[in-house]
């Protein structure tokens, strides 16, 4: 029988910085990789609709998601404020994209370490991280990073429901929302 001299303790402390300090390290290089190069290619056609729209008065904005855009207006409202904010250039209006894929990554790792562990989320943060699909659709000002965001927050929720043995009704709230936008 193997004696240790660390007490258990000290190596869950241990453990569970170590893997902070790797996600973090995954969340960095995800993030770089998506921040890099947000002008190099021009706005594109889908983005200039997106823009154009976003642009227009709130109300505006939020009616004609639907048929402008075929798609639920959150992500519309956002870059209506983000525009607002930071400007209308190509690295502007990426920017909010390249934030929410960046903010999935974390999701990706809390999702995988709820169903196996924490070796196998940080395995599918880091893959997400350097995935060229991801990677690309995250450097688009279009709403595909935030649909991936809000899917795998939907996730984690449904995931917390299931386990709780007395689910808060602020959960279920949350859950509704961010299905509807």
């Amino acid at each position: 029988m193997e004696v240790s001299l660390i007490p258990p303790q000290t190596k869950q402390i241990f453990t569970k910085r170590l893997v902070a300090i790797v996600l973090l390290f995954i969340v960095i290089l995800g993030g770089g990789l998506r921040f890099t190069a947000l002008d190099s290619e021009s706005i594109w056609l889908d983005e200039a609709i997106s823009i154009q729209g976003s642009q227009q008065e709130l109300s505006s904005v939020i009616t004609t998601s639907g048929s402008l855009h075929n798609q639920p207006p959150l992500y519309f409202v956002f870059l209506h404020y983000w525009m607002k904010i930071f400007g209308t250039s190509e690295v502007a209006v990426r920017l909010l994209s390249a934030i929410f894929g960046t903010i999935s990554l974390i999701l990706i790792f809390i999702i995988g370490r709820t169903l196996f562990n924490n070796r196998v989320g940080l395995v599918a943060a880091f893959l997400s991280a350097i995935s060229l699909f991801h990677l690309h659709y995250s450097q688009e000002a279009r709403s595909y990073s935030l649909l991936l965001m809000a899917s795998l927050g939907s996730i984690i929720l449904f995931f917390r429901l299931l386990k709780c043995e007395y689910p808060r009704k602020q959960d279920y709230i949350w859950l509704l929302l961010i299905n509807i936008c």
